[in-house]
């Protein structure tokens, strides 16, 4: 999740599908501002796929989410959570939540 100026947040693949595109002149000219700015870049290479530029916590917050989507008990406890709010279920605290799964 990123956090935008406003105070909202924002999904990393909305990031990514809102990204500026950069050439590889442009990103030369300006790499240390590029480097500094918490924004996604991608950079289109002719010839070649183009490359994402993002911050590493972006990046751990990615491989994260891939890694607990490997989890199948962290899976299944997502899909009972959702068909409890879709079936109008009470709320349960986080700190319950928490103790279920350690």
């Amino acid at each position: 999740m990123i956090t935008l100026e406003g105070g909202g947040t924002m999904t990393l693949t909305k990031e990514l599908l809102r990204a500026k595109h950069i050439g590889v002149r442009e990103l030369g000219r300006n790499v240390s501002g590029f480097m500094k700015s918490r924004k996604v870049v991608v950079v289109e290479v002719k010839g070649d796929k183009n490359k994402v530029i993002m911050s590493q916590e972006d990046l751990i917050d990615l491989l994260d989410l891939l890694d607990d989507l490997q989890d199948k008990e962290l899976l299944e406890l997502v899909r009972q959570s959702r068909a409890a709010v879709a079936s109008g279920e009470k709320e349960v605290p986080v700190g319950d939540v928490f103790k279920k799964i350690r």
